[in-house]
Protein backbone atom coordinates (compact mmCIF):
# COMPACT_ATOMS: atom_id res chain seq x y z
CA UNK A 1 0.00 0.00 0.00
CA UNK A 2 1.41 3.40 -0.99
CA UNK A 3 1.12 6.39 1.34
CA UNK A 4 1.21 9.88 -0.17
CA UNK A 5 4.38 11.81 0.59
CA UNK A 6 2.54 14.81 2.15
CA UNK A 7 0.83 12.42 4.62
CA UNK A 8 4.15 10.84 5.59
CA UNK A 9 5.60 14.27 6.18
CA UNK A 10 2.59 15.25 8.32
CA UNK A 11 2.83 12.05 10.38
CA UNK A 12 6.53 12.60 10.96
CA UNK A 13 5.89 16.18 12.01
CA UNK A 14 3.06 15.10 14.36
CA UNK A 15 5.21 12.43 16.08
CA UNK A 16 8.14 14.82 16.38
CA UNK A 17 5.92 17.55 17.85
CA UNK A 18 4.31 15.15 20.35
CA UNK A 19 7.71 13.80 21.42
CA UNK A 20 9.13 17.31 21.72
CA UNK A 21 6.21 18.34 23.92
CA UNK A 22 6.55 15.23 26.07
CA UNK A 23 10.24 16.06 26.59
CA UNK A 24 9.26 19.61 27.38
CA UNK A 25 6.90 18.59 30.22
CA UNK A 26 9.12 15.78 31.62
CA UNK A 27 10.48 16.01 35.17
CA UNK A 28 13.95 14.76 36.03
CA UNK A 29 12.42 12.93 39.02
CA UNK A 30 8.93 11.86 40.03
CA UNK A 31 6.88 14.66 41.52
CA UNK A 32 4.15 13.90 44.10
CA UNK A 33 1.03 16.02 44.48
CA UNK A 34 -1.61 15.29 47.12
CA UNK A 35 -5.19 16.27 46.43
CA UNK A 36 -7.60 16.32 49.40
CA UNK A 37 -10.57 14.01 49.07
CA UNK A 38 -12.26 14.98 52.33
CA UNK A 39 -11.25 16.26 55.74
CA UNK A 40 -9.19 13.15 56.53
CA UNK A 41 -8.11 11.59 53.25
CA UNK A 42 -6.14 12.56 50.19
CA UNK A 43 -5.11 11.11 46.84
CA UNK A 44 -1.48 11.10 45.64
CA UNK A 45 -0.51 11.68 42.02
CA UNK A 46 3.09 10.61 41.36
CA UNK A 47 4.11 11.73 37.90
CA UNK A 48 7.12 12.17 35.63
CA UNK A 49 5.19 14.60 33.46
CA UNK A 50 3.65 17.98 34.08
CA UNK A 51 -0.05 17.17 33.59
CA UNK A 52 -2.88 19.37 34.94
CA UNK A 53 -4.35 17.27 37.75
CA UNK A 54 -7.47 19.40 38.21
CA UNK A 55 -9.78 21.20 35.83
CA UNK A 56 -9.00 24.48 37.59
CA UNK A 57 -5.31 24.11 36.62
CA UNK A 58 -6.03 23.81 32.87
CA UNK A 59 -6.14 27.57 32.18
CA UNK A 60 -2.67 28.31 33.65
CA UNK A 61 -1.31 25.13 32.04
CA UNK A 62 -2.35 26.18 28.51
CA UNK A 63 -0.91 29.65 29.04
CA UNK A 64 2.37 28.26 30.34
CA UNK A 65 2.93 25.99 27.34
CA UNK A 66 1.13 28.00 24.67
CA UNK A 67 -1.55 25.41 23.99
CA UNK A 68 -5.10 25.51 22.69
CA UNK A 69 -7.89 23.48 24.29
CA UNK A 70 -11.35 22.18 23.61
CA UNK A 71 -13.41 21.58 26.76
CA UNK A 72 -16.64 19.66 26.55
CA UNK A 73 -18.92 17.62 28.75
CA UNK A 74 -19.25 13.93 27.89
CA UNK A 75 -21.37 11.05 29.12
CA UNK A 76 -19.44 7.82 29.42
CA UNK A 77 -20.99 4.38 29.83
CA UNK A 78 -19.94 2.76 33.08
CA UNK A 79 -20.60 -0.98 33.27
CA UNK A 80 -18.57 -1.86 36.33
CA UNK A 81 -19.99 0.29 39.11
CA UNK A 82 -17.78 2.31 41.43
CA UNK A 83 -17.69 4.31 44.63
CA UNK A 84 -18.62 7.93 44.03
CA UNK A 85 -17.16 11.21 42.87
CA UNK A 86 -13.51 10.94 43.90
CA UNK A 87 -10.10 9.97 42.58
CA UNK A 88 -10.28 6.91 44.78
CA UNK A 89 -12.49 5.45 42.08
CA UNK A 90 -10.17 6.27 39.22
CA UNK A 91 -8.32 3.59 37.29
CA UNK A 92 -5.90 5.44 35.06
CA UNK A 93 -4.82 3.10 32.30
CA UNK A 94 -3.94 3.41 28.63
CA UNK A 95 -7.10 3.54 26.56
CA UNK A 96 -8.80 5.10 29.59
CA UNK A 97 -10.93 2.62 31.43
CA UNK A 98 -13.28 4.23 33.91
CA UNK A 99 -14.59 2.66 37.09
CA UNK A 100 -16.12 5.57 38.88
CA UNK A 101 -19.73 5.51 39.99
CA UNK A 102 -22.65 3.33 40.88
CA UNK A 103 -24.59 4.75 37.95
CA UNK A 104 -24.45 3.20 34.50
CA UNK A 105 -23.55 6.57 32.96
CA UNK A 106 -20.85 8.97 34.14
CA UNK A 107 -20.66 12.65 33.21
CA UNK A 108 -17.12 14.00 32.86
CA UNK A 109 -15.40 17.14 31.59
CA UNK A 110 -13.06 16.25 28.72
CA UNK A 111 -10.18 18.53 27.76
CA UNK A 112 -8.26 18.07 24.50
CA UNK A 113 -4.90 19.87 24.22
CA UNK A 114 -3.55 21.15 20.89
CA UNK A 115 -0.36 22.86 19.79
CA UNK A 116 -0.24 24.51 16.38
CA UNK A 117 -3.49 22.68 15.54
CA UNK A 118 -1.87 19.30 16.32
CA UNK A 119 -3.63 17.23 18.95
CA UNK A 120 -1.23 16.27 21.75
CA UNK A 121 -3.26 14.44 24.41
CA UNK A 122 -6.57 14.57 26.22
CA UNK A 123 -7.71 14.07 29.79
CA UNK A 124 -11.01 13.73 31.63
CA UNK A 125 -12.02 15.19 34.97
CA UNK A 126 -14.72 14.04 37.38
CA UNK A 127 -17.80 16.14 37.93
CA UNK A 128 -18.31 18.15 40.03
CA UNK A 129 -14.91 17.72 41.72
CA UNK A 130 -12.86 18.49 38.62
CA UNK A 131 -10.17 15.90 39.48
CA UNK A 132 -8.17 13.96 36.88
CA UNK A 133 -9.63 10.50 36.27
CA UNK A 134 -8.30 9.43 32.83
CA UNK A 135 -5.49 10.35 30.50
CA UNK A 136 -4.64 9.37 26.96
CA UNK A 137 -1.12 10.34 26.06
CA UNK A 138 1.03 8.56 23.51
CA UNK A 139 3.36 5.98 25.21
CA UNK A 140 2.67 7.36 28.70
CA UNK A 141 1.87 4.41 30.97
CA UNK A 142 -0.32 5.03 34.00
CA UNK A 143 -1.34 2.75 36.87
CA UNK A 144 -3.48 3.28 39.96
CA UNK A 145 -3.54 1.63 43.38
CA UNK A 146 -6.77 2.20 45.26
CA UNK A 147 -5.23 0.57 48.29
CA UNK A 148 -2.40 3.15 48.42
CA UNK A 149 -4.67 5.92 47.11
CA UNK A 150 -2.05 6.63 44.52
CA UNK A 151 -1.82 7.11 40.77
CA UNK A 152 1.55 6.91 39.03
CA UNK A 153 1.84 8.62 35.64
CA UNK A 154 4.75 7.72 33.38
CA UNK A 155 5.87 4.33 34.69
CA UNK A 156 8.79 2.28 33.47
CA UNK A 157 9.42 -1.36 34.42
CA UNK A 158 11.36 -0.50 37.57
CA UNK A 159 8.75 1.93 38.88
CA UNK A 160 6.03 -0.59 38.09
CA UNK A 161 7.77 -3.24 40.19
CA UNK A 162 8.36 -0.67 42.95
CA UNK A 163 4.62 0.09 42.98
CA UNK A 164 3.84 -3.65 43.16
CA UNK A 165 6.21 -4.16 46.07
CA UNK A 166 4.74 -1.17 47.89
CA UNK A 167 1.24 -2.62 47.52
CA UNK A 168 2.33 -6.07 48.71
CA UNK A 169 4.12 -4.61 51.73
CA UNK A 170 0.76 -3.37 52.98
CA UNK A 171 -0.64 -6.91 53.33
CA UNK A 172 0.22 -7.50 57.03
CA UNK A 173 -1.77 -4.37 57.89
CA UNK A 174 -4.89 -5.31 55.93
CA UNK A 175 -7.68 -6.67 58.13
CA UNK A 176 -10.98 -6.25 56.31
CA UNK A 177 -12.35 -8.28 53.41
CA UNK A 178 -12.79 -5.11 51.34
CA UNK A 179 -9.12 -4.15 51.75
CA UNK A 180 -7.95 -7.66 50.84
CA UNK A 181 -10.11 -7.66 47.72
CA UNK A 182 -8.61 -4.30 46.79
CA UNK A 183 -5.13 -5.74 47.37
CA UNK A 184 -5.83 -8.54 44.87
CA UNK A 185 -7.42 -6.17 42.33
CA UNK A 186 -4.52 -3.72 42.52
CA UNK A 187 -1.90 -6.41 41.86
CA UNK A 188 -3.77 -7.98 38.96
CA UNK A 189 -4.44 -4.52 37.49
CA UNK A 190 -0.75 -3.66 37.31
CA UNK A 191 -0.14 -6.09 34.44
CA UNK A 192 -3.28 -5.11 32.58
CA UNK A 193 -3.51 -6.15 28.92
CA UNK A 194 -1.28 -9.19 28.74
CA UNK A 195 1.48 -10.81 30.73
CA UNK A 196 4.46 -9.01 32.22
CA UNK A 197 6.87 -11.81 33.14
CA UNK A 198 9.34 -9.64 35.03
CA UNK A 199 6.59 -8.03 37.11
CA UNK A 200 4.92 -11.39 37.82
CA UNK A 201 8.20 -12.94 39.00
CA UNK A 202 8.78 -9.95 41.24
CA UNK A 203 5.35 -10.57 42.78
CA UNK A 204 6.11 -14.28 43.23
CA UNK A 205 9.44 -13.46 44.91
CA UNK A 206 7.79 -10.86 47.14
CA UNK A 207 5.18 -13.47 48.11
CA UNK A 208 7.91 -15.88 49.16
CA UNK A 209 9.57 -13.20 51.28
CA UNK A 210 6.30 -12.28 52.99
CA UNK A 211 5.53 -15.91 53.78
CA UNK A 212 8.96 -16.37 55.32
CA UNK A 213 9.09 -13.13 57.29
CA UNK A 214 5.51 -12.35 58.36
CA UNK A 215 2.88 -14.05 60.51
CA UNK A 216 -0.24 -13.72 58.38
CA UNK A 217 -3.91 -14.37 59.10
CA UNK A 218 -5.86 -16.91 57.07
CA UNK A 219 -7.48 -14.25 54.81
CA UNK A 220 -4.08 -12.65 54.24
CA UNK A 221 -2.54 -16.02 53.37
CA UNK A 222 -5.33 -16.70 50.89
CA UNK A 223 -4.80 -13.33 49.22
CA UNK A 224 -1.15 -14.27 48.58
CA UNK A 225 -1.95 -17.84 47.56
CA UNK A 226 -4.63 -16.65 45.14
CA UNK A 227 -2.30 -14.19 43.45
CA UNK A 228 0.47 -16.82 43.18
CA UNK A 229 -1.89 -19.34 41.60
CA UNK A 230 -3.40 -16.80 39.21
CA UNK A 231 0.08 -16.00 37.90
CA UNK A 232 1.45 -19.51 37.42
CA UNK A 233 -1.72 -20.95 35.91
CA UNK A 234 -2.17 -18.07 33.45
CA UNK A 235 1.33 -18.19 31.96
CA UNK A 236 3.87 -20.75 30.78
CA UNK A 237 6.76 -18.51 31.83
CA UNK A 238 6.85 -19.71 35.44
CA UNK A 239 7.36 -23.46 35.11
CA UNK A 240 10.44 -23.38 37.34
CA UNK A 241 10.32 -25.62 40.38
CA UNK A 242 10.86 -22.52 42.51
CA UNK A 243 7.41 -21.27 41.48
CA UNK A 244 5.52 -24.53 42.01
CA UNK A 245 2.42 -24.12 44.21
CA UNK A 246 3.82 -26.96 46.32
CA UNK A 247 6.10 -24.30 47.76
CA UNK A 248 3.00 -22.70 49.34
CA UNK A 249 2.00 -25.86 51.20
CA UNK A 250 4.53 -25.52 54.09
CA UNK A 251 2.89 -22.18 54.93
CA UNK A 252 -0.65 -23.60 54.91
CA UNK A 253 -0.78 -24.33 58.66
CA UNK A 254 -2.77 -21.11 59.07
CA UNK A 255 -5.58 -22.51 56.91
CA UNK A 256 -8.50 -23.81 58.95
CA UNK A 257 -11.42 -23.66 56.51
CA UNK A 258 -12.29 -26.38 54.03
CA UNK A 259 -13.07 -23.89 51.27
CA UNK A 260 -9.58 -22.39 51.53
CA UNK A 261 -8.01 -25.85 51.56
CA UNK A 262 -9.90 -26.58 48.33
CA UNK A 263 -8.57 -23.42 46.66
CA UNK A 264 -4.96 -24.34 47.41
CA UNK A 265 -5.41 -27.98 46.39
CA UNK A 266 -7.07 -26.85 43.13
CA UNK A 267 -4.01 -24.73 42.43
CA UNK A 268 -1.73 -27.72 42.98
CA UNK A 269 -3.87 -29.99 40.79
CA UNK A 270 -4.10 -27.43 37.95
CA UNK A 271 -0.34 -26.89 38.05
CA UNK A 272 0.31 -30.64 37.96
CA UNK A 273 -2.00 -31.14 35.00
CA UNK A 274 -0.40 -28.25 33.17
CA UNK A 275 3.13 -29.54 33.85
CA UNK A 276 2.19 -33.07 32.82
CA UNK A 277 0.73 -31.79 29.56
CA UNK A 278 3.85 -29.78 28.76
CA UNK A 279 6.21 -32.64 29.67
CA UNK A 280 4.24 -35.07 27.53
CA UNK A 281 4.48 -32.69 24.60
CA UNK A 282 8.23 -32.05 24.95
CA UNK A 283 9.73 -35.14 26.57
CA UNK A 284 9.58 -38.89 26.28
CA UNK A 285 10.43 -39.25 29.98
CA UNK A 286 8.26 -37.04 32.19
CA UNK A 287 9.54 -36.32 35.68
CA UNK A 288 8.10 -38.30 38.56
CA UNK A 289 7.09 -35.21 40.55
CA UNK A 290 7.74 -36.88 43.90
CA UNK A 291 6.46 -35.02 46.99
CA UNK A 292 8.44 -34.84 50.22
CA UNK A 293 6.94 -36.52 53.32
CA UNK A 294 6.50 -33.17 55.07
CA UNK A 295 4.58 -31.62 52.17
CA UNK A 296 2.53 -34.80 51.83
CA UNK A 297 1.60 -34.54 55.51
CA UNK A 298 0.45 -30.96 54.97
CA UNK A 299 -1.60 -32.03 51.93
CA UNK A 300 -3.20 -34.78 54.04
CA UNK A 301 -4.24 -32.12 56.55
CA UNK A 302 -5.79 -29.94 53.82
CA UNK A 303 -7.84 -32.88 52.53
CA UNK A 304 -8.98 -33.65 56.08
CA UNK A 305 -10.14 -30.02 56.42
CA UNK A 306 -12.32 -30.58 53.35
CA UNK A 307 -13.73 -33.76 54.90
CA UNK A 308 -14.57 -31.96 58.15
CA UNK A 309 -16.28 -29.16 56.23
CA UNK A 310 -18.50 -31.69 54.42
CA UNK A 311 -19.79 -33.01 57.75
CA UNK A 312 -21.40 -29.60 58.42
CA UNK A 313 -24.54 -30.49 56.45
CA UNK A 314 -26.51 -27.40 57.48
CA UNK A 315 -23.98 -25.19 55.67
CA UNK A 316 -24.87 -26.54 52.22
CA UNK A 317 -27.73 -26.77 49.78
CA UNK A 318 -28.39 -30.44 48.89
CA UNK A 319 -27.25 -30.28 45.25
CA UNK A 320 -24.18 -28.23 46.13
CA UNK A 321 -23.22 -30.67 48.87
CA UNK A 322 -23.67 -33.63 46.52
CA UNK A 323 -21.46 -32.05 43.85
CA UNK A 324 -18.75 -31.15 46.36
CA UNK A 325 -18.83 -34.61 47.90
CA UNK A 326 -18.46 -36.31 44.53
CA UNK A 327 -15.54 -34.04 43.69
CA UNK A 328 -13.98 -34.71 47.10
CA UNK A 329 -13.98 -38.49 46.64
CA UNK A 330 -12.91 -38.47 43.00
CA UNK A 331 -10.38 -35.62 43.02
CA UNK A 332 -9.14 -34.71 46.50
CA UNK A 333 -9.21 -37.88 48.61
CA UNK A 334 -6.75 -39.61 46.20
CA UNK A 335 -4.23 -36.84 47.03
CA UNK A 336 -3.78 -38.28 50.52
CA UNK A 337 -0.96 -40.69 51.29
CA UNK A 338 -3.69 -43.13 52.40
CA UNK A 339 -7.05 -42.30 50.82
CA UNK A 340 -9.23 -43.11 53.84
CA UNK A 341 -11.77 -41.06 55.76
CA UNK A 342 -10.83 -39.80 59.20
CA UNK A 343 -14.38 -39.12 60.42
CA UNK A 344 -17.06 -41.68 61.22
CA UNK A 345 -19.81 -39.66 59.56
CA UNK A 346 -22.32 -42.23 58.26
CA UNK A 347 -23.40 -40.20 55.24
CA UNK A 348 -19.86 -39.70 53.95
CA UNK A 349 -19.12 -43.41 54.17
CA UNK A 350 -22.26 -44.23 52.18
CA UNK A 351 -21.35 -41.68 49.50
CA UNK A 352 -17.80 -42.99 49.34
CA UNK A 353 -19.13 -46.45 48.48
CA UNK A 354 -21.23 -45.03 45.68
CA UNK A 355 -18.82 -42.50 44.14
CA UNK A 356 -15.72 -44.69 44.32
CA UNK A 357 -17.16 -48.19 43.87
CA UNK A 358 -20.57 -47.61 42.30
CA UNK A 359 -22.15 -49.61 45.14
CA UNK A 360 -24.93 -48.83 47.58
CA UNK A 361 -26.63 -51.41 49.77
CA UNK A 362 -30.36 -51.69 50.37
CA UNK A 363 -29.83 -50.72 54.01
CA UNK A 364 -27.74 -47.67 53.02
CA UNK A 365 -30.42 -46.43 50.65
CA UNK A 366 -33.06 -46.76 53.36
CA UNK A 367 -30.81 -44.79 55.73
CA UNK A 368 -30.52 -42.02 53.14
CA UNK A 369 -34.28 -41.83 52.72
CA UNK A 370 -35.14 -41.94 56.41
CA UNK A 371 -32.24 -40.24 58.23
CA UNK A 372 -31.09 -37.75 55.54
CA UNK A 373 -34.15 -37.13 53.33
CA UNK A 374 -33.25 -33.59 52.22
CA UNK A 375 -29.48 -33.65 51.79
CA UNK A 376 -29.54 -37.06 50.03
CA UNK A 377 -32.38 -36.22 47.63
CA UNK A 378 -30.10 -35.31 44.65
CA UNK A 379 -28.23 -38.62 44.90
CA UNK A 380 -31.38 -40.70 45.34
CA UNK A 381 -32.83 -38.99 42.27
CA UNK A 382 -29.80 -40.22 40.29
CA UNK A 383 -30.01 -43.82 41.48
CA UNK A 384 -31.95 -46.10 39.16
CA UNK A 385 -34.11 -49.14 39.92
CA UNK A 386 -31.82 -50.97 37.49
CA UNK A 387 -29.63 -51.47 40.57
CA UNK A 388 -31.25 -54.33 42.44
CA UNK A 389 -30.39 -52.90 45.85
CA UNK A 390 -32.02 -49.61 44.95
CA UNK A 391 -35.15 -51.41 43.73
CA UNK A 392 -35.37 -53.51 46.91
CA UNK A 393 -34.92 -50.40 49.06
CA UNK A 394 -37.60 -48.43 47.24
CA UNK A 395 -40.11 -51.28 47.43
CA UNK A 396 -39.41 -51.60 51.17
CA UNK A 397 -39.95 -47.86 51.61
CA UNK A 398 -43.23 -48.08 49.65
CA UNK A 399 -44.35 -51.01 51.79
CA UNK A 400 -43.68 -48.93 54.93
CA UNK A 401 -45.65 -45.99 53.54
CA UNK A 402 -42.59 -43.70 53.17
CA UNK A 403 -42.46 -43.62 49.36
CA UNK A 404 -45.51 -43.38 47.04
CA UNK A 405 -45.53 -46.34 44.63
CA UNK A 406 -46.37 -44.90 41.21
CA UNK A 407 -43.02 -43.15 40.56
CA UNK A 408 -41.08 -46.37 41.20
CA UNK A 409 -43.54 -48.56 39.27
CA UNK A 410 -43.37 -46.21 36.28
CA UNK A 411 -39.56 -46.31 36.33
CA UNK A 412 -39.62 -50.10 36.59
CA UNK A 413 -41.78 -50.30 33.47
CA UNK A 414 -39.59 -47.86 31.53
CA UNK A 415 -36.44 -49.75 32.58
CA UNK A 416 -38.01 -53.14 31.75
CA UNK A 417 -37.05 -54.58 35.12
CA UNK A 418 -36.95 -58.37 35.33
CA UNK A 419 -39.27 -59.49 38.11
CA UNK A 420 -37.65 -61.95 40.52
CA UNK A 421 -39.59 -64.15 42.94
CA UNK A 422 -38.82 -61.87 45.88
CA UNK A 423 -39.85 -58.74 43.95
CA UNK A 424 -43.06 -60.49 42.87
CA UNK A 425 -43.96 -61.26 46.48
CA UNK A 426 -43.33 -57.65 47.51
CA UNK A 427 -45.44 -56.34 44.62
CA UNK A 428 -48.31 -58.62 45.60
CA UNK A 429 -48.22 -57.19 49.14
CA UNK A 430 -48.26 -53.64 47.72
CA UNK A 431 -51.24 -54.56 45.52
CA UNK A 432 -53.47 -55.04 48.54
CA UNK A 433 -52.20 -52.02 50.48
CA UNK A 434 -53.84 -48.61 50.31
CA UNK A 435 -51.27 -45.92 49.51
CA UNK A 436 -53.35 -43.06 48.14
CA UNK A 437 -56.38 -41.23 49.58
CA UNK A 438 -59.47 -40.52 47.50
CA UNK A 439 -58.76 -37.02 46.24
CA UNK A 440 -60.85 -34.41 44.50
CA UNK A 441 -59.35 -31.14 43.21
CA UNK A 442 -61.68 -28.26 42.38
CA UNK A 443 -63.88 -29.36 39.46
CA UNK A 444 -61.92 -32.54 38.67
CA UNK A 445 -63.41 -35.95 39.38
CA UNK A 446 -62.53 -37.83 42.55
CA UNK A 447 -59.51 -40.11 42.05
CA UNK A 448 -57.92 -43.10 43.75
CA UNK A 449 -54.44 -43.70 42.33
CA UNK A 450 -54.37 -47.13 43.95
CA UNK A 451 -56.33 -48.34 40.90
CA UNK A 452 -53.49 -47.22 38.61
CA UNK A 453 -50.97 -48.80 41.01
CA UNK A 454 -52.85 -52.12 40.83
CA UNK A 455 -52.83 -51.96 37.03
CA UNK A 456 -49.02 -51.59 37.05
CA UNK A 457 -48.61 -54.54 39.40
CA UNK A 458 -50.84 -56.70 37.18
CA UNK A 459 -48.57 -55.69 34.28
CA UNK A 460 -45.48 -56.97 36.13
CA UNK A 461 -46.96 -60.16 37.61
CA UNK A 462 -49.05 -61.57 34.77
CA UNK A 463 -46.07 -62.75 32.63
CA UNK A 464 -44.75 -64.88 35.54
CA UNK A 465 -45.35 -68.66 35.64
CA UNK A 466 -48.86 -69.62 36.83
CA UNK A 467 -47.48 -71.70 39.69
CA UNK A 468 -45.61 -68.69 41.08
CA UNK A 469 -48.64 -66.43 40.61
CA UNK A 470 -50.86 -68.85 42.46
CA UNK A 471 -48.45 -68.80 45.42
CA UNK A 472 -48.61 -65.04 45.84
CA UNK A 473 -50.55 -63.48 48.76
CA UNK A 474 -54.28 -63.05 48.00
CA UNK A 475 -57.10 -61.36 49.88
CA UNK A 476 -60.77 -62.25 49.48
CA UNK A 477 -63.21 -59.57 48.40
CA UNK A 478 -65.44 -58.38 45.58
CA UNK A 479 -63.85 -55.06 44.63
CA UNK A 480 -62.51 -54.41 41.13
CA UNK A 481 -59.03 -55.07 42.51
CA UNK A 482 -60.06 -58.55 43.67
CA UNK A 483 -61.84 -59.39 40.42
CA UNK A 484 -58.88 -58.13 38.34
CA UNK A 485 -56.45 -60.23 40.42
CA UNK A 486 -58.54 -63.39 39.88
CA UNK A 487 -58.63 -62.76 36.12
CA UNK A 488 -55.04 -61.64 35.46
CA UNK A 489 -53.05 -63.49 38.14
CA UNK A 490 -55.09 -66.60 39.07
CA UNK A 491 -56.54 -67.11 35.57
CA UNK A 492 -60.00 -67.89 36.98
CA UNK A 493 -63.44 -67.81 35.41
CA UNK A 494 -65.75 -65.46 37.31
CA UNK A 495 -69.47 -66.15 37.29
CA UNK A 496 -71.60 -63.17 36.36
CA UNK A 497 -68.60 -61.10 35.22
CA UNK A 498 -70.26 -60.12 31.92
CA UNK A 499 -73.32 -58.84 33.77
CA UNK A 500 -71.11 -56.83 36.13
CA UNK A 501 -69.26 -55.22 33.22
CA UNK A 502 -72.49 -54.64 31.29
CA UNK A 503 -73.94 -52.59 34.13
CA UNK A 504 -70.75 -50.49 34.59
CA UNK A 505 -69.09 -49.29 31.37
CA UNK A 506 -65.41 -48.72 30.69
CA UNK A 507 -64.05 -45.19 30.20
CA UNK A 508 -63.34 -45.73 26.51
CA UNK A 509 -64.73 -47.80 23.68
CA UNK A 510 -61.74 -50.14 23.86
CA UNK A 511 -60.03 -51.88 26.76
CA UNK A 512 -57.05 -50.02 28.35
CA UNK A 513 -53.83 -51.44 26.90
CA UNK A 514 -51.36 -49.88 29.40
CA UNK A 515 -51.52 -49.27 33.17
CA UNK A 516 -51.44 -45.50 32.75
CA UNK A 517 -54.54 -45.66 30.54
CA UNK A 518 -56.55 -47.33 33.29
CA UNK A 519 -59.05 -44.87 34.77
CA UNK A 520 -58.64 -44.14 38.49
CA UNK A 521 -61.93 -42.25 38.90
CA UNK A 522 -64.07 -43.27 41.89
CA UNK A 523 -67.45 -42.30 43.35
CA UNK A 524 -68.13 -40.70 46.73
CA UNK A 525 -67.87 -44.11 48.44
CA UNK A 526 -64.49 -44.82 46.83
CA UNK A 527 -65.78 -47.45 44.39
CA UNK A 528 -64.33 -47.48 40.87
CA UNK A 529 -66.47 -45.35 38.56
CA UNK A 530 -65.45 -47.34 35.47
CA UNK A 531 -64.62 -51.01 35.02
CA UNK A 532 -61.24 -50.27 33.39
CA UNK A 533 -59.14 -52.28 35.86
CA UNK A 534 -61.12 -55.46 35.13
CA UNK A 535 -60.96 -54.88 31.39
CA UNK A 536 -57.20 -54.31 31.68
CA UNK A 537 -56.91 -57.66 33.48
CA UNK A 538 -58.93 -59.31 30.68
CA UNK A 539 -56.52 -57.85 28.08
CA UNK A 540 -53.90 -60.38 29.24
CA UNK A 541 -56.26 -63.19 28.10
CA UNK A 542 -57.52 -62.22 24.63
CA UNK A 543 -59.90 -65.20 24.32
CA UNK A 544 -61.61 -64.42 27.61
CA UNK A 545 -61.73 -60.74 26.73
CA UNK A 546 -63.37 -61.55 23.38
CA UNK A 547 -65.90 -63.87 25.03
CA UNK A 548 -66.84 -61.35 27.73
CA UNK A 549 -67.03 -58.56 25.15
CA UNK A 550 -69.43 -60.69 23.07
CA UNK A 551 -71.66 -61.37 26.08
CA UNK A 552 -71.72 -57.67 27.01
CA UNK A 553 -72.62 -56.71 23.46
CA UNK A 554 -75.42 -59.32 23.41
CA UNK A 555 -76.79 -57.93 26.67
CA UNK A 556 -76.70 -54.42 25.21
CA UNK A 557 -78.51 -55.60 22.06
CA UNK A 558 -81.19 -57.38 24.15
CA UNK A 559 -81.70 -54.29 26.25
CA UNK A 560 -82.08 -52.18 23.16
CA UNK A 561 -84.60 -54.63 21.71
CA UNK A 562 -86.60 -54.57 24.91
CA UNK A 563 -86.53 -50.78 24.97
CA UNK A 564 -87.82 -50.65 21.41
CA UNK A 565 -90.59 -53.21 22.17
CA UNK A 566 -91.58 -51.26 25.24
CA UNK A 567 -91.62 -48.12 23.17
CA UNK A 568 -94.09 -49.69 20.66
CA UNK A 569 -96.34 -50.94 23.48
CA UNK A 570 -96.35 -47.46 25.01
CA UNK A 571 -97.32 -45.94 21.66
CA UNK A 572 -100.22 -48.44 21.21
CA UNK A 573 -101.44 -47.79 24.72
CA UNK A 574 -101.41 -44.04 24.10
CA UNK A 575 -103.31 -44.53 20.84
CA UNK A 576 -106.07 -46.56 22.55
CA UNK A 577 -106.42 -43.90 25.22
CA UNK A 578 -106.78 -41.21 22.58
CA UNK A 579 -109.47 -43.22 20.74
Amino acid sequence: MRIALPLLIWLASFIALADDFKDQISFSEYQTTSIPMNSEEHWDYVTRYDIPLTLDAVSNYTSRYGLETIIRERTIQNNSGGCGHSPACAILLPFYLIDMMLTTEVKVDEVIFYQNNVRLFHVQYSKPDGVLITIEFNSVTTRTSHLLRKTVIGLNQNSLIDLSNEIMSQLPNLKTEAHLEQFTDDLSGLSYRGSNTELERAQLDKTSNLLKSETLSEPQLMALFTRWCDIINASNEHADKAYSPLNLVPYSSGISQGIHATELLDCIIDSKEKSASEETAHSDHPSSGAISPKIQKDIDRLVELQEQALTQLASFQPQKWTNLTEQFFKTYLPLKSEPVLTTSHQLLHIYKGWFLNGHISTADYIVLAQAYPEISAPLRDQLSVKHSNVLDARLALIKDGIYPPLATLTEMKESQIRITDSVAKTLSVLYWQSHYPNESFLYFSRQDKDLEKQAYILYFLNPLPLQLRQSLPFENGDTDGHLAWKVAILDKEIEGLAGNLYQRPRSDDSSPDTPENTSNRVDEQGNAHFSDLIWYALSFHPEKEQKISHLVEMAKAKEKEEEEEESWLNRGHNLLENL
